[in-house]
């Protein structure tokens, strides 16, 4: 079972209850200003976000910014901008008014609120206006929140997103909601991701890779690039070269493990060369334990448990070989036996390490990758994947579509220490 750190260090077995009790574990070290955009014909639906933000309309649900997160959110700290249309052209004088309020609030941590009507789908209009202005909140470093007016119309309107909404908010003005509980302290943890481009025939013409730092307890530090090139020799050269110095940044006296994440996706070429180079540098840190884990999240196996329902429970693992093992994430919760939903297949989960680890050592490090799942901030009831895999992923996409807006090189994400992208 996971448990959660929360404001003062105080702990909870669940995520909601553990904010409402005790608060984030970390505030902002700025005060906000909001910027909400929308079409004209869209301010109800922009009104109807900031009241449930507030938390005047589901009070029962999300009891607002203030109450949750101790964020002020009123008029004084509130600007908006009319978007004249969804084009190109349209979203291009946002940019400007922007760059204006940008400039005129510097002692403000600036956040966008997009209020988003997409009449057309982008899948017909091949121009997708949530990609383009998460482009250029992007290449500003300014955080962007989306909501689509269709989300705020529905039914239920808000009542079980707003919640959702508020966390991301919170996370990508750089608040911290929680942190999980390591099995391994002092410790860091680089999950490596790939977005190559291809060409109308499937060939890559571009290579890129970069990796995202974070601590055992999921706290996010940064991306750093590992490798940019058109020619897959220079790629690797760079990928041998800037895995060590990546390393070696984020290093200090306080580390103790420092654990590498290799998504199913890299190719095994790669994963020599990134083991070839961690190796070089690791006799500079003989007091640091260097771990290789590889993580596919996408595989055939199934399984099923001896009771009732045949569902596993969740954290559950089998051992496979002497290194590897099925995770199950998802699965009945002790004292909690009723099946509410479908559970997704278990994670396989390869150690790459030469040297073999005890047992104990192993069940550690299976422990931090399933805690990992826990310090997903995109919602109080995210994908249940651990961030070191998910978060690449979905960095991965957003490069591949600002490469529509951006086609001789890709938006500069080191130096943001935000996660943008949740």
């Amino acid at each position: 079972m996971k448990t959660y750190i929360f404001s003062n260090g105080k702990e909870s077995n669940s995520q909601v209850q553990g904010l409402k009790t005790y608060g984030p574990l970390a505030n902002l070290d700025k005060e906000p200003l909001f910027v909400f955009m929308f079409e004209s014909q869209d301010r109800n639906e922009a009104l109807e976000l900031y009241s449930s933000l507030l938390g005047k309309t589901y009070t029962n649900i999300f009891a607002g910014m203030e109450s949750v997160y101790k964020i002020k959110l009123a008029k004084e700290n509130v600007k908006h901008i009319i978007i004249p249309s969804l084009t190109k052209e349209g979203l291009q004088v946002v940019e400007q008014e922007l760059q204006t309020i940008v400039e005129s609030h510097q002692d403000k941590k600036v956040i966008g609120i997009f209020v988003m009507n997409e009449k057309v789908p982008s899948s017909i209009t091949g121009f997708s206006p949530y990609h383009y202005v998460k482009y250029i909140f992007t290449e500003k470093r300014i955080p962007l929140q989306t909501v689509r007016c269709e989300r705020i119309a529905a039914r239920d309107g808000l009542k079980w997103s707003v919640g959702n909404i508020g966390l991301q908010i919170f996370a990508k003005l750089g608040g911290i909601p929680w942190k999980v509980k390591p099995s391994n302290d002092k410790c860091i943890i680089f999950g490596l991701g790939c977005a190559h481009k291809k060409d109308e025939l499937g060939n890559i013409n571009k290579y890129f890779a970069y990796s995202v730092c974070m601590d055992s307890s999921g706290i996010y530090r940064k991306i750093n690039v590992l490798g940019d090139a058109k020619e897959r020799t220079d790629y690797i050269l760079q990928l041998r070269e800037n895995i060590k110095s990546v390393i070696s940044e984020n290093l200090d006296g306080s580390i103790e493990k420092c654990v590498i994440h290799l998504p199913f996706k890299i190719k095994n070429d790669e994963i020599r060369y990134i083991k070839s180079s961690v190796q070089e540098i690791a006799h500079l840190y003989s007091d640091i334990e260097f771990q290789f884990i590889k993580i596919n999240t996408d595989n055939k196996f199934f399984g099923y448990a001896e009771n009732n329902s045949k569902v596993p429970y969740e954290s559950s693992y089998i051992q496979l070989s002497s290194n590897e093992f099925l995770v199950w994430f998802e699965g009945l919760q002790y004292g909690k036996e009723l099946v509410k939903k479908k559970v997704g297949n278990p994670v396989h989960i390869e150690f790459m390490q030469i040297d073999e680890l005890d047992p104990e050592k192993k069940r550690r490090y299976l422990q931090d990758i399933i805690n990992l799942s826990g310090a997903n901030w995109r919602g109080f009831n995210a994908k249940l994947s651990p961030i070191s895999i998910y978060y690449p992923n979905i960095i991965a996409n957003f490069i591949s579509e600002f490469r529509e807006f951006q086609p001789e090189g890709d938006v500069d994400l080191t130096n943001f220490y935000i996660p943008w992208f949740l």
